[in-house]
């Protein structure tokens, strides 16, 4: 799902941050319309796409809000790519 290039990302340094979030993710995934709620399980559960989330949990509670709040923003960086 994810480019071979977030293989470098931080482990969490705040492992309950990073249980708390994913706990939080998969009800906003719950709560969203069908496309949205499987894109977001689908991340959780692919390899890189756990370490980029475990990544942001576990050290930016900042990141975390901005997330949980606009998951599908999280959906189209991840798709379209950044703007140049």
């Amino acid at each position: 799902m994810l480019s071979d290039a977030l293989s470098d990302l931080p482990a969490p340094a705040d492992e309950s941050a990073a249980e708390t979030g994913f706990a939080r993710w998969r009800e906003r995934a719950d709560e969203a319309d069908a496309k949205l709620g499987a894109f977001m399980r689908g991340l959780a559960a692919d390899a890189a796409g756990h370490r980029l989330l475990g990544a942001l949990f576990g050290n930016s509670p900042f990141l975390t809000h901005c997330c949980l709040a606009e998951p599908e923003f999280v959906e189209r960086l991840l798709d379209e790519g950044l703007d140049p």
